[in-house]
């Protein structure tokens, strides 16, 4: 099993996976600044070794163009470099892995 640890990387150092499947909208893009700016990075960017992005496209083009910006962000990064089969794979689980549905009564409920 591979472990992770938390580090800390400039944002420039941070490189795109050029094969990662999302494609991000510029309306997306907008409302994830907004929350980035509500609450601060919640969700840690997933890198590999070589400082390529596995998870979190979005979130490193959202922090670079918020005004006032911090430099660095803590990253989640692999004990071992992953071969880009693994990278691939990974890239896919984290955005598609879902352990349940929305409970949508629930959240009518809540935001009344």
């Amino acid at each position: 099993m591979i472990k992770w640890t938390v580090e800390t990387r400039k944002l420039s150092e941070i490189k795109p996976y050029e094969k990662n499947p999302r494609r991000i909208t510029e309306k997306g893009l907008n409302d994830l600044i907004k929350s980035l700016e509500l609450f601060g990075l919640a969700e840690p960017i997933v890198i590999n070794r070589d400082d390529t992005i596995i998870g979190g496209h979005a979130r490193v083009q959202a922090l670079k163009r918020i005004k006032g910006k911090a430099s660095k962000v803590e990253v989640y990064v692999p004990d071992r470099l992953l071969d880009d089969k693994e990278v691939q794979e990974l890239c896919i689980r984290l955005n598609k892995n879902v352990a349940g549905n929305f409970d949508f009564d629930m959240l009518q409920i809540s935001s009344t």
